[in-house]
């Protein structure tokens, strides 16, 4: 799960995804931030660039995105552009 924000206070449901995470074998929780965050250890920056980094093998793959119309609208030409069908990507927007 690749989950941006802008700051850190904003991760919702944090230890509830950290918990899963150490839970579950399959489950990888990575928070992304795009705001400056002093001390902050994680990723920084959209998510854009982790998911083409993640899925740079081009493996099978299902994407469910929630946010901005415009982030969505980014996200699947993007994942499109890295050859995923339509068909492999879900959304919900909450403009």
């Amino acid at each position: 799960m690749v989950f941006g924000n802008r700051w850190e206070k904003d991760i919702l449901y944090r230890k509830e995804f950290e918990s899963l995470e150490k839970e579950m074998d399959n489950f990888t929780f990575i928070p992304v931030l795009s705001r400056e965050n002093a001390g902050w250890e994680g990723r920084n920056g959209y998510v854009h660039a982790v998911y083409e980094e993640i899925f740079a093998d081009k493996r099978p793959a299902k994407f469910y995105i929630c946010g901005w119309a415009d982030m969505l609208k980014e996200a699947r030409q993007r994942l499109e552009a890295m050859g995923y069908d339509k068909k492999s990507i879900k959304f919900e927007s909450y403009d």
